[in-house]
């Protein structure tokens, strides 16, 4: 009797546990879902291509290509905006792109997600351009390099004054160097979902990706549109 009495009482204590694990596991499911991302997807489609290496060899080439993209896609019938990217604002983290070799004042070496986006990205996704201002069509190929900073890179790296910032890259080809200065800061995107915090980012306008990195994101990556 004693051992039945026992067999009762334990089974009620491992039901309530698992009552209890049960209710936390679906409290942290309902905070996830209520946690933005910081982007909106509404009526947007979206789409990969890789051209290929041989008809594309370099950045100018595959930059040119999706203006043609983007121009064809925008003449369709119900489209209101299209944009070009090497990534898009979420995924798994096979669908991150990270490069190191970054330096700014002080600091050596640091990594950070790297994004080229055309200049109509952070306005089809919503996602706000919070100080400074946003990638625009004077923004060249032949122009000035500028850069925009997600908030946490601007917080983590810049103690959150990064407008105006220089960050340079080293390519460690033959010593080539490039430098971009951050002329805008955007909300986070949580890239990784919403039980992940967002990770560092840093955007240049896609006609500014230099050839050396165009050419990493290519061997891993198609370009979305």
């Amino acid at each position: 009797g004693r051992l039945g009495r026992a067999l009762v009482v334990a089974q009620v204590a491992m039901a309530a546990a698992l009552l209890g694990v049960a209710g936390l596991f679906l409290h942290t499911l309902y905070a996830a879902a209520r946690t933005p991302l910081g982007f909106d997807d509404d009526g947007i489609v979206t789409f990969e291509m890789a051209p290929v290496q041989a008809n594309y060899p370099d950045a100018a080439q595959v930059q040119q290509l999706a203006r043609k993209v983007i121009g064809s896609l925008c003449a369709q019938p119900g489209v209101i905006d299209a944009a070009v990217t090497t990534n898009l604002p979420t995924g798994t983290e096979g669908d991150q792109f990270r490069i190191g070799g970054f330096e700014i004042a002080n600091a050596r070496g640091l990594g950070f997600q790297f994004r080229g986006v055309g200049d109509n990205f952070f306005r089809l996704f919503h996602i706000p351009v919070r100080e400074g201002r946003d990638f625009s069509d004077t923004d060249t190929a032949g122009g000035e390099r500028v850069a925009i900073a997600s908030r946490s890179l601007a917080r983590h790296r810049f103690g959150g004054h990064a407008l105006g910032k220089t960050i340079t890259r080293d390519t460690g080809v033959e010593g080539k160097t490039w430098s971009v200065r951050i002329v805008g800061v955007a909300d986070d995107t949580r890239q990784l979902g919403a039980m992940n915090p967002p990770l560092d980012t840093l955007y240049l306008p896609f006609v500014q990706v230099p050839d050396h990195e165009l050419r990493i994101v290519r061997s891993y990556f198609p370009i979305r549109f």
